[in-house]
């Protein structure tokens, strides 16, 4: 996880031009220019330290081992389910660095990466249902979710936590425009309890609330701070919904409406 203090916000309607606001878009995420990709089929990773780069993946990438990196690969999936996956147990230090993932907008939809324990950086994710279905120790900055898919029975989000404990997102451009999208990013403990999430410094728009955090389910739900980000227009309902565990609360602060900068109460 990078280190590096998060850039400032410049002018307002940050949504014309991410870039120009220093937020993640097509110029600084997925594979870099001049990376020459080999094409190869679905690929199992089971080794343990195993770099992984300058691949086209027709097909998917499963990773089932620690201290993985995957490294300005292009993966595209087909009739697959999850395009990147890992499990929800047992696997630590997979980082997946400069990705594109481009979904295909299949019918029935797929998930970009799913699993535990993965940090996503600068990552191009699009034609996907969600994005990114994350449980515990995972962290998604620098990275650009954009043209997601909500065919009948899809419940999309960019990214989405039923639970699980230690979730970062941070510096991201995630769009969820659309007329059948859930939120930008949703965590609610609705598959079990869900603690120390961070949603800092994003530029988000679109959903029926662009960011959905707390409860959602049965199980309890702890620390959750949201600070920092830019809403846009395009949600349904609000940009926030926020459902506080009984007796705990939701810490947000500093987040404004990019088209005017003024502060939003979320």
């Amino acid at each position: 996880m990078s280190d590096l203090p998060l850039p400032s916000w410049t002018p307002n309607d940050c949504w014309h031009r991410a870039d120009y606001c220093g937020m993640p878009g097509p110029t600084t995420t997925g594979v870099r220019p001049g990376t020459r990709l080999r094409r190869v089929g679905s690929v199992t990773i089971t080794t343990a330290g195993s770099r992984l780069a300058a691949l086209e993946i027709d097909g998917t990438l499963t990773i089932k081992a620690s201290g993985v990196r995957v490294e300005d690969c292009l993966i595209r999936p087909r009739g697959n389910a999850v395009a990147v996956s890992l499990p929800y147990t047992g696997v630590s230090g997979v980082e997946l660095v400069h990705v594109e993932i481009d979904g295909g907008r299949q019918n029935p939809s797929v998930v970009g990466i799913a699993g535990s324990g993965f940090v996503v950086d600068a990552a191009d994710i699009h034609g996907t249902g969600d994005a990114i279905d994350a449980s515990s120790n995972v962290v998604v900055q620098n990275s650009w979710i954009h043209d997601l898919v909500a065919w009948d029975g899809d419940h999309t989000d960019g990214i989405q936590s039923s639970g699980g404990r230690s979730l970062r997102i941070v510096n991201n451009t995630i769009d969820a425009l659309g007329p059948a999208t859930n939120s930008a990013i949703l965590t609610g403990a609705d598959l079990g309890p869900l603690d120390q999430v961070i949603i800092e410094h994003n530029l988000l728009r679109g959903g029926n609330y662009t960011v959905y955090a707390g409860t959602g389910g049965r199980f309890d739900s702890g620390s959750i701070i949201i600070s920092g980000n830019r809403f846009g227009s395009g949600y349904r309902y609000g940009p926030c919904s926020l459902r506080p565990a009984r007796g705990r609360t939701i810490q947000s602060s500093g987040n404004v409406d990019d088209a005017t900068g003024a502060p939003l109460r979320c």
